[in-house]
């Protein structure tokens, strides 16, 4: 029967569709395994396409704040010109500026993609869910509903971490970036006072620090879609 496979309000809808009032279990069988092929193609087709169109967009997203970066230091330098001083402070500037062109845009284009390419997916299954519970019972919407309150508390948290963290990681490459762009330009000098050894335990403590900060990070960033899931399946159940 209908009614005990979509509820009373789905029953008339899946009725007038089919034209019948029931289906036997062969025939329900049956039909279930095109279905599932179907939706299983489906998925593919749209997961292909969507990701396509999220790294596309990502990286015109990229290629834009480039140009405006460079848009933009390129202005402040002629002005520093215009006076004929160049301080410390603006070579500090330039290395920022390439750590910001090469590694800070590049995570940005990555957090579009993971953020946005997978969360409206993970938003529009618990929709989903909630959608058919509604439909069954509305009691059983409601307990999903609450089951789903602290997925917004959770994730608000995870939030903020991944600000923090995205703040400490990024903080730490540009000053490795420009370590490593002041010892390249200075390497004679190093060579003179025969520093080498000091300045490559500097550098190993350098990128151990970034290594940690860029790992916490990714571990933030992993966490995301397993919870939200996680708490879909603990409210639909």
């Amino acid at each position: 029967e209908f009614k005990e496979l979509f509820g009373q309000t789905l029953a008339p809808l899946a009725h007038s569709l089919t034209g019948v009032s029931s289906l036997s279990q062969k025939s329900l069988l049956s039909g279930l395994v095109p279905l599932l092929f179907y939706l299983g193609v489906f998925r593919f087709i749209f997961s292909l396409v969507q990701s396509y169109f999220w790294e596309r967009s990502a990286e015109a997203v990229c290629r834009d704040l480039r140009t405006r970066l460079l848009d933009g230091f390129l202005k402040s330098q002629a002005k520093s010109a215009s006076v004929k001083t160049k301080t410390k402070n603006d070579s500090s500037a330039e290395a920022d500026l390439a750590s910001l062109m090469a590694t800070d845009i590049r995570l940005l284009k990555d957090y579009l993609v993971h953020f946005y390419g997978g969360v409206p997916r993970e938003l529009l299954q618990i929709f989903c869910l909630a959608t058919v519970s509604f439909f069954l019972s509305f009691k059983l919407f409601c307990l999903f509903f609450f089951f789903m309150l602290p997925l917004g508390f959770v994730l608000r948290q995870l939030g903020k971490k991944l600000l923090s963290r995205s703040k400490d990681a990024l903080f730490d490459y540009s000053q490795l970036s420009e370590w490593l762009q002041l010892r390249l330009n200075g390497i004679e000098t190093i060579k003179h006072y025969k520093s080498e050894s000091q300045e490559f335990s500097e550098m190993k403590k350098l990128s151990q620090k970034n290594y940690n900060n860029f790992l916490r990070l990714g571990r933030v960033k992993a966490r995301t879609a397993p919870i939200s899931e996680w708490f879909a399946v603990v409210a639909i159940v």
